[in-house]
């Protein structure tokens, strides 16, 4: 039997829902809604992606990202920031996330908030033909 690749998604439960259906056909997702919860996934094994929201864990995003970037066994997972629903950021702030984000050490940034789920879907699955590794 194939194994599925494993993909780290670092969200808040509302956001792992507007995703759950897109990526659970195509990967094995592990959710988690905590920095506790992620490092304890990232030290299991085979993370090969991660995806982490905004407002992941009361918006420590950037806090992780930095946090796994320093980690030696982590740093080279593909790390994809996101924001997965529309909140209170204005363009501008997503842009300078994105900015921040990239800075910090990020593979990529996605905006699929404002995205019906068909154009999210499509993004998503660019995503993980992009950055995770050949079946």
């Amino acid at each position: 039997m194939e194994s599925r690749l494993r993909v780290l998604v670092a969200a808040q439960p509302a956001a792992w829902q507007r995703v759950r259906p897109i990526l659970e056909p195509l990967v094995d997702a592990v959710p988690v809604h905590t920095t506790e919860a992620a490092f304890r996934a990232l030290d299991g094994d085979g993370i090969q992606l991660i995806i982490c929201t905004v407002a992941f864990d009361d918006s420590r995003m950037i806090e992780f990202l930095q946090a796994v970037k320093r980690r030696a066994p982590d740093s080279s997972i593909p790390f994809v920031c996101a924001r997965l629903l529309p909140g209170v950021l204005t363009d501008s702030l997503v842009e300078n996330t994105r900015e921040v984000c990239l800075e910090c050490g990020a593979t990529t940034f996605v905006d699929i908030a404002k995205m019906d789920q068909d154009k999210a879907r499509t993004v998503l699955e660019n995503v993980l033909t992009t950055y995770l590794p050949s079946k």
